[in-house]
């Protein structure tokens, strides 16, 4: 078209295909999945490419953008920090994100400007990433904090600022590298619990389990009873009278066919 600029132009390029019907979406997500363009996580994987599509169209990305920056970290949907600062760069109520980095403290600073209401201003430092356990690494490899520290600095204070400033735009979401720190140190910690607080072993069956009590036990004398509990150390001659009445007793029971009952002691 004669006159039509380059954003003209671009604008009116269509951004990505048109999808009208369930059906349609779950083809698509099956192309997508299928496609060896999306992250490992989403491979093969089409239930989770449609549920990641959904959520970007919620947020303003399109199907593409949404398996590439949308992360489900410890079943926790999030934003890569990137895609974080996009959306909330396209929202037509930013003004402005400023980010800034004092690298002699090593403190982060993002400062984002919304039409309309007082400027948002978020830091974060080597400090409080230490009080938060996250600059040490793990089984002697280091942390990003430590191989990154810049760059990691700068996302916590981004995320930080966007989310206090277009929580509405962000729908709740969280930058990715923040949920990837707390999963990470949620990890450090059940460790050192598990190890801390092990749960006791389970009791053992006796190798040798006390035999059931006797049914006549009940008419023993006190000091035949405490014997056979192993509580005794030696019978009365009066219990061994009675111990040898009572294996006739058992005997006399057997032959009449029933139970051994109270008349067999009498008898």
């Amino acid at each position: 078209m004669k006159g039509e600029s380059m954003n003209d132009k671009l604008a009116n390029r269509p951004q990505t295909i048109s999808i009208q019907t369930l059906t349609e979406a779950k083809e698509y997500a099956e192309i997508i999945a299928n496609s060896g363009l999306v992250p490992d996580s989403y491979a093969g994987k089409p239930d989770k490419v449609f549920a990641a599509i959904q959520l970007g169209a919620e947020l303003g990305l399109a199907p593409l953008q949404s398996v590439q920056n949308i992360a489900v970290i410890g079943g926790r949907p999030s934003v890569w920090g990137d895609a974080l600062l996009a959306l909330i760069q396209s929202h037509p109520l930013c003004e402005d994100v400023i980010e800034e980095l004092d690298e002699n403290k090593m403190i982060a600073r993002c400062t984002v400007l919304r039409k309309g209401r007082k400027p948002v201003i978020r830091t974060f430092s080597k400090e409080d990433a230490e009080l938060a356990g996250l600059w040490k690494g793990r089984g002697g490899k280091p942390s990003p904090w430590q191989t990154y520290p810049k760059r990691m600095l700068q996302m916590r204070a981004r995320g930080f600022a966007c989310r206090d400033s277009f929580a509405d735009a962000l729908r709740g979401l969280s930058s990715a590298e923040e949920v990837q720190d707390y999963i990470d140190v949620e990890v450090k910690a059940s460790d050192v619990t598990t190890r801390r607080a092990a749960p006791a072993p389970e009791p053992r069956e006796p190798t040798n389990p006390a035999p059931a009590e006797p049914e006549a036990a009940q008419f023993w004398p006190a000091d035949t009873y405490q014997f056979w509990k192993g509580e005794g150390k030696k019978l009365t001659e009066g219990s061994v009278q009675f111990l040898k009445h009572y294996a006739k007793a058992v005997s006399q029971s057997i032959e009449d066919g029933g139970p051994y009952e109270k008349e067999h002691l009498d008898a």
